[in-house]
C-alpha cells in the first residue's frame, strides 16, 4: 500500500503500528507539511488537501523522515496560476507548485537545521522512489552502467525564492520570499 500526503502524527502512529504486522507499507509526505502549519498566514494560497496541520504534526513528520517511517518526500506539484488561488478559501483551487523547491526545502529546513543527513535526503528523493516504483536498477543510485542522472548541489548557496525564477507555469510559490540554503546548480540527465 502506498500512502500519499501523510500529514499527521496520528496517521504516522498508525503506519508504525501496521508496519509491525505487514510488509509493503510505503509512506509519502510533501515539503509543505514540513514547513507550514494550520497557523501559517498564507490565506487561500495555502489551500491543500489534506490541509496544513499543527506544529506537533510537523515535528512528528520530521522525526518520521529521520527514522525511516516516511519513505518519500514528493511535491504534489500543481502548476496553476495565482488567480486560481486568490478567492475565498472555499473557491480557491487546491494545491500549489512545488517541484522546484523540494530539494532546497529539504536541504535548508532538514540538513542545515540538523534534522536530516544528506544520505537520508538522497534516500527520500532518489533511492526510495526508484525502489518503490520499480525503476531499479537503472535509477536511484550512482553506479557503473546505470543512468547518469545527477543533481549537483551547492550546500552553501542561499537564495530568496521567487516564483518567476523557478521555471514553472505557475506565477507564485508557497515559498515566495523565503531564503533557503542549499540549491541545485547543475542537473545531468543520462549523462548530458
Amino acid at each position: 500500500i502506498y500512502i500519499p500526503h501523510l500529514s499527521t502524527r496520528m496517521a504516522l502512529d498508525e503506519v508504525r503500528k501496521w508496519r509491525q504486522r505487514y510488509d509493503g507499507i510505503r509512506v509519502e509526505t510533501c515539503p509543505h507539511y514540513l514547513t507550514h502549519t494550520e497557523d501559517s498566514d498564507v490565506g487561500p494560497i495555502g489551500k491543500a488537501n489534506p490541509p496544513f496541520r499543527s506544529a506537533d504534526d510537523v515535528a512528528a513528520l520530521w522525526a518520521g523522515l529521520a527514522d525511516g517511517a516516511i519513505d518519500i518526500v514528493a511535491s504534489d506539484h500543481v502548476p496553476r496560476k495565482r488567480a486560481t488561488k486568490e478567492k475565498t478559501i472555499w473557491l480557491a483551487s487546491q494545491g500549489f507548485p512545488g517541484t522546484a523547491t523540494i530539494l532546497p526545502v529539504l536541504l535548508s529546513e532538514g540538513y542545515h537545521k540538523g534534522r536530516l543527513s544528506l544520505e537520508r535526503i538522497c534516500a527520500l528523493i532518489c533511492a526510495a522512489p526508484a525502489h518503490i516504483f520499480d525503476l531499479e536498477p537503472r535509477k536511484g543510485r550512482i553506479a557503473i552502467g546505470v543512468d547518469a542522472d545527477l543533481t549537483l548541489v551547492d550546500l552553501t548557496k542561499e537564495r530568496v525564492v521567487r516564483a518567476d525564477e523557478l521555471g514553472s507555469y505557475s506565477d507564485y510559490s508557497l515559498y515566495d520570499g523565503w531564503t533557503l540554503k542549499g540549491w541545485p546548480v547543475k542537473t545531468i540527465v543520462r549523462g548530458m
